[in-house]
This record gives structure tokens, C-alpha cells and sequence, in this order.
């Protein structure tokens, strides 16, 4: 079955003749719109809550959890208190109203304003005797070293994540921490 030439041209007149050329938009879809703006308003309004949830409070009772998990026994301590912040039972620095001391926070520090350069070094220190005894004793040394930190639950946001990224600069060297709570009964 062949198809002349006048066939085809009339085939594809018939074609052209049911796809609309252009069509004028009467009316915009704005559902679409609305289903972003409301994804934007939520995530904004969840990150203010966030925010205003570091209030200073005089209680120094950590936050509560209904956890069961064990806690392992090597790991180095790291308290945050209203006073100060103390490695493994050593005070190390002291804050004010929970925050660092200026003269404290910014003794040795280079352009990063999160990093706390004592902190970060004791830290290091307690990771390397902590390696050495391990291997004098002939045990295993873990790839990933674990910190717990223990912090009063009225502990400012900023406090704490200058607390953690100093633990996880590379003079410190830690990759892995446990934020320690009370346990809920």
C-alpha cells in the first residue's frame, strides 16, 4: 500500500488542523505555588522554635530520655556545667552565665570563631594517653573515638556547638558523640 504525494499532503493538513496553535492562559494554576510557601512558612517556623528553645535556666538537671542502651566504658567525659568545662574530672575552662570566657575562648584561636584551641588541645591529649594505655595493655584501638557529653539542659546552643566542633577538629580528633541525658523511669 502506497501513498501519493496528494494523500500525504492532505494526511498532514488533517494533523495540523487538530493541534491548536497557541493557547491563552485565562487563568493561573497557583496550588503549586501555595504547596511551596507552605513547605517555606513550616520550616520557618520550626527553625525559630528551635532557636528559642536554648533558654538559660538555673536548673542543672540534663534534659530527660526513656533510653535503654548501655553506655560503653572507655569513652572520655566531657561535662559542660554552669561553671565551667571539665575533661574527664579535670576543669579545663571556665564560663560565665554558661557562656565561654572571652579571654579563655579566644586565647591561641586562629580566623575560625567556633573553634576553642585549649579545649580542642587538651582533648587531643586525653585522646593520645587514652591510645597509648590501650596499646600498652595490648587491647584493640578504636577506629572511631567516642566522647560523652554531659551538659546542663539550660546550656546555650552556641556554647554546646562550639563545645562539639572543637571535639571534632582534628587536633581533638573525636568523630562520635553521646549527648547524655538522665534516664526517665
Amino acid at each position: 500500500m502506497s501513498v501519493t504525494d496528494r494523500e500525504a499532503r492532505a494526511i498532514v493538513r488533517k494533523a495540523v488542523k487538530r493541534i491548536p496553535e497557541g493557547e491563552n492562559i485565562s487563568e493561573i494554576n497557583i496550588m503549586p505555588l501555595m504547596d511551596i510557601m507552605t513547605i517555606l512558612l513550616v520550616a520557618v517556623i520550626s527553625m525559630v522554635a528551635a532557636s528559642a528553645s536554648a533558654k538559660v535556666t538555673k536548673d542543672t538537671v540534663p534534659p530527660v530520655s526513656q533510653t535503654q542502651e548501655e553506655l560503653p566504658k572507655d569513652a572520655v567525659s566531657l561535662t559542660v556545667s554552669r561553671t565551667g568545662i571539665i575533661v574527664d574530672d579535670a576543669p579545663i575552662l571556665s564560663l560565665s552565665k554558661q557562656r565561654l570566657v572571652p579571654s579563655e575562648e579566644l586565647e591561641g584561636k586562629a580566623n575560625n570563631s567556633r573553634y576553642i584551641p585549649k579545649l580542642g588541645k587538651v582533648l587531643g591529649a586525653v585522646r593520645g594517653a587514652r591510645i597509648a594505655k590501650l596499646q600498652s595493655e595490648g587491647k584493640e584501638i578504636p577506629k572511631i573515638h567516642e566522647l560523652w557529653v554531659f551538659a546542663d539542659k539550660g546550656t546555650p546552643y552556641q556554647t554546646l556547638l562550639k563545645v562539639l566542633y572543637s571535639a571534632r577538629h582534628k587536633d581533638a580528633g573525636y568523630r562520635r558523640f553521646r549527648l547524655i541525658v538522665i534516664q526517665n523511669k
